[in-house]
């Protein structure tokens, strides 16, 4: 008898523990539903990492900054944050400002874009400029003059980010001079 009513008991107990925590689950969801639909700040989040924070690679200062950005987020709304290192990059991958210059009587400012996890120029670099070579034929007359040259390529822009800041136009001002 003991062991029955025992079981009746834990049973029970189980189900009212059980209520309350589904309980306190419906209100949680209840308010996840209602500050989604009266104060929802998914576009502004969303602006704020992908046009001033832009392009996230890991070990860049973009990454940083969305992480750093982030977690003020989470504690402003509360929570505790805590940033773990999971490692060290022996490169970092911070793009400057993406452009050059022709140097003739008809020269003209260019734009680049390069891929990520590429490695930069390690500063200013000059050299002549080639145009792509579009055949075979083409190549051989201009291969003894690629050495060091900047081939220009054809290609589109399919939306790579030029650094129109402040701080970027300063520093073209100074290496097209």
């Amino acid at each position: 008898m003991k062991t029955s009513i025992f079981k009746v008991l834990a049973f029970s107990f189980m189900i009212a523990i059980f209520s309350f925590a589904s309980a306190q689950e419906k209100s949680v969801t209840d308010k996840i539903i209602e500050i989604g639909k009266s104060d929802n700040k998914t576009m502004q989040h969303l602006d704020v990492l992908t046009n001033r924070i832009g392009g996230r690679i890991l070990g860049s200062d973009a990454y940083e900054n969305a992480t750093y950005w982030a977690a003020g987020l989470f504690k402003k709304w509360g929570l505790e944050v805590e940033i773990q290192e999971a490692g060290e990059l022996p490169v970092g991958f911070n793009r400057g400002p993406w452009f050059g210059r022709m140097l003739s009587e008809d020269g003209m400012s260019l734009h680049f874009a390069t891929p990520s996890y590429t490695s930069g120029t390690k500063g200013v670099q000059r050299g002549h400029v080639v145009a792509e070579p579009k055949t075979k034929a083409d190549f051989e007359r201009m291969k003894g003059k690629l050495k060091g040259a900047w081939v220009l390529i054809t290609g589109e822009n399919d939306g790579w980010p030029i650094d129109y800041s402040e701080y970027a136009d300063t520093l073209r001002s100074h290496i097209i001079q």
